[in-house]
């Protein structure tokens, strides 16, 4: 049996499986209007777990609009923890929308920034260069806004009042004043960000994820040489990091699955065909194959071992296998459905493979495994490498740390999560567009005079069952007010001919640049589906259509069905400190305390489910 969706939340920072999550960490839950914008200003700017200035990560390069860079929240937070200002502004404004306010991302010269609106008003905060803007309302301070700012560039020169931090220094705070803000410097427009990605995993029998507090040198490398690259890598560059002091870095993680065979195999995302169970092993009939499915609650990261050439990676992916024989293998990747061979190379007993460059910047990959008629499998030993944000780290607070161990997906169900990219879907079945083109350029918009309309079929792997989807799309605006009646729709049916049931029907919104909004729809089955298809029907060009499902295996399994081992093993006073939490009947909300003393300084915490012949 496995643990479905393993999470450490901890007192030092919020719970960032989801931005609703977030809002119920005590320092921000409860909170409204300004309180609400400073608790959330001051968790983002937090010199240990908040976020820092730093290139936006690029998972898509070859789509300017969905993957250029990285727009979904909740992957920044946890992946990366890194992020330019519109990206930083863009995070701020959709935790801020999560809690009921409107928000937005604003911007002035070269900058962008989050506005949020309460007592009638907008209201900026800045968590890309730390700071929070005041201005005098009678006998009040109150959070002025860009166009405050704008209009007035001393609030930000010579401040009422100071945010701390507040820049890196008054000469920092000066140079934005006179460079950034003036009259009819700022502007504001839609949001097509999506939220779509979850950290919904399987922890298998014989499979541990281990956080590493301190970087391994396995990070997100842009895709290309940029000039900044460029002169950090002579500088002795040594991945992401905070340019000003503390000096905040990425972290890593490592799922690693090494089951007993035969007996651990009878798990998710695991098959076999052609196979026979012996005494430690398996053998192949005529023929035989294995395959493994790996779901990544974070971005696969590997080593870059030449940053001139950032397409060779290592040490990110690796299977070694225990054969007898020569074999073959695959990787396919399901959300772009691109699959490559692998190449294995014999070392002693084993044979190994590293398919680093093929899966980095992935969150899901299949392996299938061929065994030649007769031979023989005693060991399988696969590493995969993630790249993981500050603020997703289980830290460690002084004094005794307080854990909880969040268990399941957001619904509370065992499901496993999959992403699909319904316009990628379409272009290797056009049938599924049934009105508009495909434009022949990378960006994968769809574009139509007398609108778009475009089918997508939902069906999890492995004779799974759909327990519950969500919808985006990104749709372009109109530069001039629309008729009220003019909206996309986000619809389900059972069958492509339906019944269809609408589940959003959103107003065009409107912006003199046409920039692309987003419209979402979650719905939630009655009965688990094994398949069902989606419509979006749309009066103008749409940039991007994808669906997140998640899928219970084809058995229904408890959420908590293994025991679980967690060891934090810190630093203290100069001595190595361990803590191990035995948990034989794993429940969502369990809680436990870490005998940490004044200064801890967490290494490595690690979340094991043990093999079924232990």
């Amino acid at each position: 049996m496995s643990v479905f969706s393993p999470y450490l939340a901890c007192d030092a920072h919020p719970d960032t499986r989801s931005l609703g999550d977030i809002l119920r960490w005590p320092d921000l839950h409860g909170e409204r209007d300004q309180e609400l914008a400073e608790a959330l200003w001051r968790w983002m700017i937090d010199r240990h777990t908040g976020t820092y200035h730093f290139l936006d990560p690029i998972e898509e390069p070859d789509e300017t609009l969905t993957g250029h860079p990285v727009k979904d929240p909740v992957r920044l937070l946890n992946s990366y923890g890194y992020m330019l200002c519109g990206s930083h502004a863009n995070v701020a404004a959709s935790i801020l929308r999560q809690g009921g306010l409107p928000a937005r991302c604003t911007g002035c010269t070269g900058h962008n920034i989050t506005e949020v609106y309460y007592d009638g008003a907008w209201h900026l905060i800045d968590v890309d260069m730390d700071a929070i803007h005041y201005k005098r309302d009678g006998d009040r301070l109150v959070i002025a806004s860009c166009a405050d700012l704008c209009a007035d560039p001393d609030l930000v020169a010579s401040p009422v009042k100071r945010s701390d931090p507040y820049y890196t220094s008054d000469e920092h705070a000066a140079k934005v004043a006179k460079g950034q803000y003036g009259p009819g410097f700022w502007r504001a427009w839609p949001q097509y960000w999506y939220q779509l990605h979850t950290l919904d995993f399987a922890l298998r029998p014989g499979e541990t994820l281990t956080y590493y507090h301190r970087p391994q040198g396995r990070f997100h490398y842009p895709p290309a040489l940029t000039p900044d690259i460029k002169r950090w890598y002579q500088q002795g560059w040594a991945g992401p990091k905070e340019k000003h002091q503390p000096g905040r870095s990425y972290a890593n993680a490592r799922l690693h699955y090494r089951p007993s065979l035969p007996g651990d195999l009878a798990a998710p995302g695991v098959g076999r065909r052609g196979l026979t169970a012996e005494a430690g092993g398996l053998r192949a009939g005529r023929d035989g194959e294995l395959t493994i499915r790996v779901i990544a609650p974070y971005v696969i990261a590997g080593r870059t071992p030449d940053l001139t050439r950032p397409e060779v990676k290592c040490d990110g992916a690796v299977l070694h296998l225990g054969c007898s024989d020569p074999l073959e293998a695959t990787v396919r990747l399901p959300f772009t459905g691109q699959q490559r061979n692998l190449a294995f190379e014999r070392e002693g007993d084993r044979w190994r493979a590293d398919f680093s460059a093929v899966v980095d910047t992935c969150y899901e990959y299949e392996l299938s495994i061929r065994l030649p008629a007769g031979a023989r499998v005693d060991s399988l030993d696969l590493t995969t490498w993630m790249q993981v944000g500050p603020c997703a780290l289980p830290m460690l607070s002084p004094n005794g740390a307080s854990m909880t161990l969040r268990l399941a997906d957001p619904t509370g169900e065992p499901t496993l999560p999959r992403i699909v990219d319904l316009i990628r879907a379409a272009g290797r079945q056009p049938e599924r567009l049934v009105r508009g083109r495909l434009q022949d350029d990378p960006t994968l918009k769809v574009v139509g005079q007398d609108g778009v309309e475009l089918l997508g079929l939902l069906e999890p792997p492995d004779g799974g069952r759909t327990e519950w989807v969500k919808l985006w799309a990104a749709v372009q605006s109109d530069v001039e007010t629309p008729p009220a009646d003019k909206a996309v729709r986000l619809e389900l049916g059972p069958s492509v001919r339906g019944p269809w049931t609408t589940l959003a029907a959103q107003a065009i919104a409107t912006d003199h640049q046409r920039c692309h909004f987003s419209a979402e729809a979650v719905h939630q089955f009655d009965q688990p589906q094994c398949r069902c298809w989606v419509r979006l029907v749309s009066p103008n060009t749409v940039g991007g259509f994808r669906a997140a499902m998640h899928y219970l295996p084809e058995e229904k399994l408890p959420a908590a069905g293994s025991p679980l081992e967690i060891t934090h093993r810190w630093s203290e006073s100069g001595q190595m400190c361990e803590h191990i939490e035995r948990i034989d009947a794993p429940s969502d909300g369990y809680q436990y305390r870490v005998p940490t003393g004044s200064n801890p300084e967490p290494e490595t915490t690690t979340l094991s489910v043990p093999s079924t012949d232990a």
